[in-house]
């Protein structure tokens, strides 16, 4: 008499279920550990990754520095430091030269994991205007949330 288990409804869908979870996970991982690429600072883009770089370092004097001036007049480093960044992925969406003002559509993923069972996860578009001062890209305009304006 041959002895054979089948594998109950139930069974099958832990079974999926768990596979689904070491996919996402092994996923998540393999994104995080992939390096980031760093951009031509003297480029648009470049300009807003050391933006947001020098933003999630706490470095507010760096970050107010890719500024242009007229927006280093309305904007110190204190009103850069009123942004928590809460960011848990940031990609250049979209590059769009248009005449002397070039902007750089940023897609900003934010995750709260106040429910680990339920994490909710929002993203949101931020366009920066970048200007060409002193032969180096500025920002010229920022975003909500960032609390400065020209």
């Amino acid at each position: 008499m041959t002895n054979r288990r089948t594998l109950e409804p139930r069974h099958l869908g832990a079974i999926v279920i768990g596979m689904v979870v070491v996919a996402v996970v092994t996923a998540a991982v393999i994104t995080t550990l992939r390096p980031v690429e760093d951009l031509d600072p003297n480029s648009p883009e470049g300009a807003v990754q050391g933006f947001f770089r020098a933003i999630e370092a706490r470095n507010y004097d760096a970050a107010h520095a890719v500024l242009s001036s007229a927006l280093q007049a309305d904007c110190t480093p204190t009103d850069l430091a009123s942004y928590v960044s809460d960011f848990d992925r940031v990609v250049i969406d979209e590059v769009v030269p248009s005449g002397a003002v070039t902007l750089v559509r940023v897609e900003v993923q934010h995750i709260d994991a106040n429910d680990p069972l339920n994490p909710y996860t929002y993203t949101e578009l931020l366009d920066f205007e970048i200007e060409l001062e002193n032969d180096r890209p500025a920002i010229s305009h920022l975003p909500w949330p960032f609390f400065c304006e020209a």
